[in-house]
């Protein structure tokens, strides 16, 4: 049971693709507020940089996710080597998330309340 729910968690991946699309879609609105060219250039900088490290630790996810598919396919690995794998990736996933909660202050903080509002699409209707 352990091992089908591994596989099936491991096939999902790691929560880091639904991130590829608010961002592009952030870029987007970035690109249309009113804001000074010079912060807009910063603003579309540091998503850049969020994109980027997102698309990084999906890539170097799967390939995790491949090597933990391998130890339990293979009857013959010790379960220390499984484990080993197991922390690699919850190590990984907490540098990801420590990277892109940085970058997400950074983001909050080259703008002011409503620009952030308009940034995020999260601008109350009056």
């Amino acid at each position: 049971m352990l091992v089908a729910a591994l596989l099936v968690f491991l096939s999902v991946g790691s929560g880091a693709s639904p991130m590829v699309n608010p961002l592009d879609e952030m870029a987007s609105r970035a690109k249309t507020i009113e804001i000074e060219e010079v912060i807009r250039k910063d603003i579309l900088n540091i998503i850049s940089k969020m994109q980027d490290t997102t698309k990084q630790y999906m890539k170097t996810d799967n390939e995790r996710n491949k090597k933990v598919v391998h130890y339990l396919e293979t009857e013959d690995q010790a379960d220390e080597a499984l484990q080993q794998q197991l922390d690699i990736n919850y190590q990984r996933r907490a540098e990801y998330q420590n990277e892109m909660l940085t970058l997400r202050f950074e983001l909050k903080n080259a703008v002011n309340e409503s620009q952030w509002n308009a940034l995020m699409d999260t601008a109350t209707s009056k």
